[in-house]
């Protein structure tokens, strides 16, 4: 049977996530024996640890090459995002350092050799542009999800709010601490793919365009479901559970973990799957707290 024509804008949820990862609804990306990853001989792509020529820029193929024999939870994915975060956390801001801020991360994209051409966009099938964090697109010859976020805005991530566990915009550093603990903690596949920077407006209010925005893939989840129904919020829950979760009383789909003080929110149905290998999350907002931030979000850490 022939695989279906990428979806058009009409096939997206209010949500924009969830059908993101249904393979009816893009095309079945190939057997891993089969796959055709691009050609890039004697190409060396840098690494984080590594300073590239004046110039340099890493393609999405080329992190995907750099990355494809590099599989679990704490693998180097996970190291790429928390190292990236620890240099650009130097000098950062609460808020995200604004235009100040957007100029050390394009400055970090190219030292670091990650800066995401426009021409890696071109043919590539847009998936959805109504989701809140991120535009979202396929790349059928590794079978992986690109997630751009929006010019300017890096996400959200928890916070303690009064007795509660809240949400707030997140600085750079913080949203790639946030993939960093999906890898480390659900052995999600996310990978750093680097930083693009394009002229289309700012989503926060005030800041010129041209602001820079991060770029993450992540591999294709297929569901279990012919209706393409999420995971129930039964089957979350033990899912949540078996990784040592506790529900967060005043939250928005809120979870934590003592042993760690890991904490999340947004954890609702749209954002996972059932894949023939169980509940697999997509995209959640992730966070480790203090001591004293667990205490303020009125999260009990005892036994």
């Amino acid at each position: 049977m022939a695989n279906p024509p990428p979806p058009t804008e009409s096939v997206w949820s209010s949500c924009g996530k969830r059908e993101l990862w249904r393979g009816h609804h893009i095309p079945t990306p190939p057997a891993p024996e089969t796959a055709q990853q691009p050609q890039t001989p004697q190409q060396a792509v840098p690494t984080l640890d590594e300073t590239p020529k004046s110039g340099e820029s890493a393609s999405i193929e080329d992190a995907d090459a750099n990355n494809q024999s590099l599989t679990g939870p704490e693998s180097i994915n996970a190291a790429a995002f928390r190292s990236a975060a620890s240099e650009l956390r130097e000098g950062e801001t609460a808020d995200g350092g604004g235009s100040e801020g957007a100029q050390d991360l394009l400055k970090w994209g190219r030292k670091s050799g990650r800066i995401v051409p426009d021409s890696d966009f071109e043919n590539l099938p847009p998936l959805s542009n109504s989701t809140s964090e991120h535009e979202v697109f396929y790349q059928p010859e590794t079978g992986r999800v690109i997630k751009r976020t929006w010019p300017g805005f890096y996400g959200q991530v928890p916070t303690p709010e009064d007795g509660a566990l809240g949400r707030r915009v997140a600085t750079p550093s913080e949203y790639l601490e946030r993939q960093a603990l999906q890898n480390e903690v659900f052995g999600s596949d996310l990978r750093l793919e680097g930083v693009h920077a394009s002229d289309r407006p700012s989503m926060i209010i005030g800041e010129p365009a041209g602001q820079p925005s991060f770029v993450v893939s992540q591999g294709f989840l297929e569901s279990v479901h012919p209706d393409d129904l999420p995971p129930t919020t039964e089957q979350i829950s033990d899912f949540m559970h078996e990784h040592g979760f506790r529900e967060a009383p005043k939250s928005y789909f809120g979870w934590y973990r003592p042993a760690d003080a890991t904490v999340v929110v947004d954890a609702k149905p749209d954002n996972f799957v059932l894949t023939a290998e169980g509940v697999r999350p997509i995209d959640l907002q992730m966070a480790q707290f203090t001591p004293e931030e667990m205490q303020s979000a009125g999260l009990y850490t005892g036994e």
